[in-house]
């Protein structure tokens, strides 16, 4: 990149939005310690991005799946706003699901700010999740047996065609959320009928390990990539990676050219592969996600920078950074990777009948908003049976996982991001309960 192309681009002005989250954090960063200037929002305040030194204005907007076009209305008014004077680069960037929403809408935003995401066509393409079995089958891509059902009649034909156990899936959830397993026809439609959906996807489970292959594409052109693996997630079976660890791409690389090339991707996605871990045997394709993923900052520790390469593409049209990965680097969420291996304990197949209970009234009480008391409880049962050979074992083996990783929410020189934590009190007074993803 020459001087004056690298001058040009720290001159810009980003508008990131969900605050709330750690990925908007590390989007922030990445591109203030290049010069760029941060506006931050979400449809709370008092979210970790607006408390961060990264930034230079926050805005709060309509909650975006309540009032879409009051969201849309207030995204213009404030892009306009916030638009710089002088004409230097503008930019865009959805921090989380808003990125098929934004990409959808582009032109309602023509000649007022870039949009960074994908083309709308290619995104509709493999998302949501029942598109991406179609797109798939056609590239005759590794992919599980997958049945859309959208009634109980047809999920009793599907019960009859797939190999047990299954994944059960509402194909617009992200994050984990809507996704159970079942071990037979009972128990499918028993779960089915939990499922808040006008659709739900029956997939075969493949067993393996999962893998995340993230990766930037320049219309249809692979220009990053790396992947790596949650060593602890939480929540424990469907959840984000609380401790991640980079591993080579090699076994997913071919396989996500052929999915996002033939698109013409012109942006950054996230890829879940099921993978044995068997050099002959394919890694199978599971999820898409067109928009950035939980473990970003794991990938700008490994390496690759996808927030400031995204911009590039965004701004100038081509990818101009290289990158060099570092394969073996470990990331975590401090506190959280060594609940999930406490939550691993509740539910292992050990005869701690005690600490199960104790770990679902825990549950309880923290879905309805008692946090300081799920704790409480939770850690007086911890202390009663705490001295047992296998739990000292299980605890011993997590704390050994997590030394030497790198702590996502230790952002010494941007402390006052941790106080973060006050949107969830923000949207206990807005919205009279625990915002959705923490009562998941």
């Amino acid at each position: 990149m020459s001087n004056e192309e690298n001058s040009e681009l720290a001159r810009g002005r980003v508008i990131v939005t969900y605050g709330r989250s750690l990925m908007s954090l590390a989007i922030a960063r990445s591109l203030h310690e290049r010069g760029v200037e941060i506006i931050g929002c979400d449809d709370v305040g008092m979210t970790a991005l607006s408390f961060s030194k990264n930034i230079s204005g926050y805005f709060t907007h309509p909650v975006r799946t309540e009032k879409p076009e009051a969201f849309l209305d207030k995204m213009v008014e404030k892009a306009k706003q916030y638009r710089p004077e002088d004409g230097r680069p503008y930019v865009l960037m959805p921090a989380f699901e808003g990125m098929r929403f934004f990409a959808q809408h582009r032109e309602r935003f023509d000649g007022i700010i870039d949009i960074a995401a994908p083309d709308f066509a290619a995104i509709d393409r493999v998302d949501p999740k029942d598109h991406l079995m179609g797109w798939a089958a056609e590239q005759g891509l590794p992919a599980p047996q997958t049945v859309k059902v959208t009634s109980e009649d047809e999920l009793r034909a599907a019960a009859e065609t797939v190999r047990f156990p299954v994944m059960l899936k509402a194909p617009d959830k992200v994050g984990g959320r809507g996704v159970t397993k079942a071990a037979n026809a009972q128990e499918l439609m028993a779960q089915y009928k939990k499922l808040v959906a006008d659709r739900a996807l029956v997939q075969e489970f493949i067993e393996g390990v999962d893998y995340c292959h993230t990766v930037i594409f320049e219309h249809g052109e692979i220009k990053g990539s790396m992947a790596y693996k949650n060593l602890r997630q939480w929540p424990r079976t469907s959840g984000a990676g609380v401790l991640r660890e980079t591993v080579d791409d090699e076994s997913f690389l071919e396989t996500s050219k052929k999915l996002l090339g033939p698109l013409g991707w012109n942006g950054i996605a996230e890829i879940d592969y099921r993978w044995s871990e068997e050099g002959g045997d394919p890694a199978f394709l599971i999820e898409v996600n067109p928009r950035f993923w939980a473990g970003l900052y794991h990938s700008i520790a490994s390496g690759v920078d996808f927030p400031w390469m995204l911009y590039e593409l965004t701004v100038k049209g081509r990818v101009l950074s290289g990158y060099e990965r570092h394969i073996g680097e470990r990331t975590r969420i401090p506190g959280v990777a060594m609940l999930s291996a406490v939550s691993d304990i509740a539910h292992s197949e050990t005869n701690f009948t005690k600490l199960r209970e104790a770990w679902r009234d825990a549950g309880r009480s923290f879905k309805e908003g008692h946090v300081g008391d799920a704790v409480r409880r939770f850690a007086r049962s911890v202390g009663e049976v705490i001295d047992h050979d296998d739990i000292a074992f299980e605890l011993f083996q997590a704390a050994d996982d997590v030394r030497g990783a790198r702590g996502e929410l230790s952002f010494k020189e941007d402390r006052m991001a941790n106080l973060g934590f006050l949107y969830v009190v923000s949207s206990i007074i807005r919205h009279g309960e625990l915002p959705p993803e923490m009562k998941h």
